[in-house]
């Protein structure tokens, strides 16, 4: 009986003694994670502040291109439904298109 409690007085000591290291690794372990947690937050958090700044600056960029590619086609006309042939001069197509509607349209005045 004596050795039997002093068996297990040991034994509980020593049940206790590792359960109190694994418990003690696992809190240090929970704070090193969390710790890396609040850092990937905090760079996460910055770049999604740098995709918004570079989504609005992709906007207006687009827009300029818009208005850039718009005033670049300011004296474009579009013909359709005119018929091929092997040789053809476009200048000459759009001076008869103009005299057919009316319009004093010259050479010089054809970009």
């Amino acid at each position: 009986m004596l050795v039997m409690d002093s068996f297990g007085n040991q034994l509980s000591s020593l049940v206790s003694s590792i359960a109190s290291g694994v418990v003690d690794g696992l809190k240090l372990k929970i704070t090193v994670l969390e710790s890396d947690n609040a850092g990937l937050k905090s760079s996460i958090t910055g770049l999604e502040s740098k995709v918004v700044d570079l989504e609005k600056k992709l906007s207006e960029i687009e827009d300029k291109n818009d208005a850039y590619e718009q005033y670049s086609r300011r004296n474009c006309l579009r013909l359709s439904g005119l018929t091929k042939t092997p040789v053809e001069s476009t200048d000459s197509l759009v001076l008869e298109i103009a005299k057919a509607v009316g319009a004093n349209l010259t050479i010089d005045e054809i970009d």
